[in-house]
């Protein structure tokens, strides 16, 4: 008799215990094939937005660059879409790629000459990434063995154009060896544990291209005439990394003549920047200052130049050597179109990629001029953008988020009329999936209650009269839980979103505390301008170093893309 109970009816219009289970579980059932339907809408929207941009991008830029632009974006987007709660198909919308015709008109973000001018820049670019890609692969080989290398390491084929900029020394008479740089075996004994392997393998960017050099402040090494390098690369406690290099050494059996990095550390000192030291070596030491480089770097350490105005710069150092800025490197480059230098003067004439960044738009166009780095350099733009949007909101975009999710599965948008009409503020919104929770909880107690209640035999009529009104019950808090779920499941989706805005100002801030401008209040043109820069040269450099881009700009701060990549980053996270 126990075993039939849950199929007996006591009344016709009423379910018998099995019923009103399954009724339930169907709600529940019902309510996770709707969530599932809504997110393979939003899915399929974001990838027809993937394929509008290859297509447009496809005749410029050849079918496998396209293709693998497409993804970045559409990895951003959906990233954003995670952290931050925006719509990811939103997002690409505004994204489109033409190729420009003539000036560059309106309100736009500039690209920086990043690579030598050739057609393409395919010769220095290819150079330089085979050499990145080749030092990266005998950094894990290094690693995988657990033991010093036998001989010098090659960071650099070429040798930087930087290098061959600055001459000969005034004391020594020594000159950088056109054989490239190669790194000595004990680079890697980790003597310095903050330099990690990750750190080692964007070396050879950054060398190619410093914030600037230096004659050794040593006894010995000014003796030798060896220089000093300051990297755009920091270690995890915001130090600046340094590499001494030795010029004109003699390699291998065949005595070839290179150039050798001696050491490579982040400046320090008990876990604390030593930026002070920075300070006196471009007082005294100076051969080369970038000065676009110099000027945030300067920012970011709270200090003013020591060199006084960068157009008025001094003629010579201390030793009376000449110091050379990036202006007089992209002088060079003309001269050298086939050797690597990674970053140029953002005065250069030939303009080679814009991208146009409004409320309905962010529109990239490329010239003439351009080359591999063009869109990713104005993707970076793009994705700053969208961080700098989402960051400003006052939540109009969850609000809007909200009423397209309930347009596209159907709902009643009359529970959520005071979100949607911004009465209800993002406290009062979490107040109300509390409530929710609340009540869904109190339905699950009940019908628990209720159904062992239920398991108690019937002796009496009065008895049977209760069961009949224990599945009344069950029926109708299955009924209200068919009601609340969706709403529950709506607000909890636009709470998250609200979190994501939060965060997403928290990495704004990030951001801009890292570019070197207040981490809040408004900025002026020109330090926008620098923010975005700052985060394009880091975003290229990351390709450089990760060239598959899997998860781009997800969070500055917690989920995005290691701010290592970045100059003067503090600390770093990862993918």
């Amino acid at each position: 008799m126990a075993a039939i109970a849950p199929l007996l009816r006591q009344r016709a219009d009423v379910p018998n215990a099995l019923e009103a289970e399954q009724m339930d579980n169907a709600a529940q059932a019902q309510a996770v094939v709707e969530e599932s339907r809504v997110r393979q809408r939003v899915a399929d929207a974001a990838r027809r937005e993937e394929k509008r941009l290859v297509s447009e991008m496809t005749p410029l830029v050849g079918k496998n660059a396209a293709e693998t632009f497409g993804r970045l974006h559409a990895a951003q987007a959906r990233a954003f879409e995670t952290a931050y709660g925006v719509d990811a198909a939103g997002l690409m919308k505004r994204r489109n790629v033409e190729l420009g015709r003539g000036d560059a008109q309106g309100e736009a973000l500039h690209q920086a000459a990043l690579y030598e001018q050739t057609p393409l820049g395919e010769t220095a670019r290819a150079s330089l990434e085979r050499d990145i890609r080749d030092f990266g692969t005998a950094v894990d080989g290094i690693v995988a063995a657990g033991k010093l290398p036998s001989s010098p390491v090659k960071l650099l084929g070429q040798t930087p154009l930087v290098m061959r900029l600055l001459g000969r020394d005034t004391v020594t008479g020594k000159a950088a060896a056109q054989g490239g740089v190669y790194a000595a075996p004990h680079v890697f004994d980790g003597t310095h544990p903050n330099m990690t392997p990750e750190m080692w393998k964007q070396i050879p960017g950054a060398l190619a291209d410093p914030v600037a050099v230096f004659d050794s402040d040593s006894p010995k090494g000014r003796a030798n005439g060896d220089l000093v390098f300051m990297l755009e690369l920091t270690d995890a406690d915001g130090a600046t990394v340094v590499v001494p290099v030795a010029l004109d050494a003699s390699k291998g059996r065949n005595q070839a003549h290179v150039n050798i990095v001696k050491s490579a550390y982040a400046k320090e000192s008990g876990g604390v920047p030593a930026n002070k030291w920075f300070l006196r070596q471009l007082k005294k030491n100076a051969r080369y200052v970038n000065g676009q480089k110099m000027k945030p770097w300067l920012r970011a350490a709270g200090a003013d130049s020591p060199l006084g105005s960068w157009k008025d710069l001094a003629a010579a150092n201390a030793s009376g050597n000449r110091i050379y800025t990036d202006a007089d490197l992209v002088k060079l480059r003309e001269a050298h179109p086939k050797l690597y230098q990674s970053e140029a003067s953002g005065d250069s004439p030939d303009l080679r990629a814009q991208v146009n960044l409004d409320a309905e738009t962010a529109a990239i166009r490329i010239f003439k001029g351009a080359d591999l780095s063009s869109i990713p350099h104005e993707s970076a733009h793009i994705f700053v953008d969208d961080l700098r949007r989402v960051a400003a909101d006052d939540g109009s975009m969850a609000r809007e988020r909200l009423r397209s999710d309930l347009e596209q599965a159907g709902m009643d948008g009359t529970p959520f009329a005071g979100i949607l009409s911004g009465e209800v503020d993002a406290e009062m919104a979490r107040a109300m999936l509390r409530d929710a929770r609340e009540e869904l909880a109190m339905l699950d107690d009940a019908d628990a209650g209720l159904r062992a209640a239920e398991k108690v035999p019937a002796k009496s009529e009065s008895s049977k009269e209760g069961r009949e009104e224990i599945r009344a019950a069950l029926k109708t808090n299955a009924a209200r839980r068919r009601e609340l779920l969706p709403v529950e499941r709506r607000l909890s989706a636009y709470v998250r979103h609200l979190d994501g805005l939060e965060q997403a100002k928290r990495d704004m801030a990030t951001l801009r505390r890292f570019a070197g401008v207040a981490e809040d209040g408004e900025l002026t043109g020109a330090q926008w301008r620098e923010v975005q820069e700052y985060a394009a040269r880091g975003f290229e450099r990351y390709l450089m170093v990760f060239p598959t881009p899997v998860g781009v700009f997800p969070s500055f701060g917690r989920r995005g893309v290691s701010l290592r990549c970045l100059p003067h980053a503090r600390g770093g996270v990862s993918l």
